[in-house]
């Protein structure tokens, strides 16, 4: 039995498009056919390599009176996540990252920032799930320095910066943990990648 805390590893990733309504885009979206949710996976992308979170928390400042620190000002925190995909799908890719299609197999260079709710999974040390999820942001590309093969592949990953958005409560997301008695994953994912509710409408047979 190990201990229900720690972050042991990160398990995936998880990317969807935001709609102007708020919700998931579904159609057209990432990966219709898992509700606009994309996973990064070893078969489509050899896999999620890293993801540096910074900024959880708000700068400090010192509140001083009567020759003394009288409070502590919390400041709003802006978190960053540095991505490191190993082959992140070219498609998925640029559709992350706002780049317009062209045609012929090409897409323009710069790209047009869309809204992305991200997740990223770690695990405790008794091998629960640890969710990192985040409501809307911006994915933009790093520098790409392309280098000769020698007696190895030079290979070079995907770098890409996360930048989350405030919600409406001026929230950036939420952790979630598996292990929590509480814990309903449904409820979670949904509040990651909101999905339009439907609605079953009952039909009565007319006597």
């Amino acid at each position: 039995m190990g201990a229900k805390g720690g972050y042991i590893g990160l398990q995936k990733a998880q990317f969807a498009l935001i709609g102007d309504d708020g919700y998931t885009v579904t159609s057209g979206g990432l990966d219709d056919s898992n509700n606009g949710i994309y996973d990064v996976t070893i078969a489509k992308d050899l896999g999620i390599n890293a993801a540096s979170l910074t900024g959880l928390a708000g700068s400090l400042t010192s509140v001083w009176g009567n020759n003394t620190r009288a409070k502590m000002s919390v400041g709003k925190a802006q978190p960053s996540v540095s991505v490191t995909s190993n082959a992140l799908d070219y498609e998925i890719l640029n559709q992350i990252l706002g780049r317009v299609k062209l045609g012929n197999g090409a897409y323009n260079l710069e790209g047009d920032p869309v809204n992305l709710a991200a997740a990223f999974y770690s695990s405790t040390d008794n091998g629960g799930d640890i969710i990192f999820g985040f409501y809307k942001g911006i994915m933009t590309p790093g520098d790409l320095s392309l280098a000769t093969n020698q007696d190895s592949d030079n290979r070079v990953s995907d770098a890409l910066t996360y930048t989350p958005l405030g919600n409406e409560d001026g929230d950036y997301g939420l952790i979630a943990w598996s292990e929590a008695d509480d814990y309903d994953k449904a409820s979670v994912l949904n509040a990651i990648f909101p999905q339009v509710a439907t609605t079953t409408t009952t039909t009565t047979a007319s006597k």
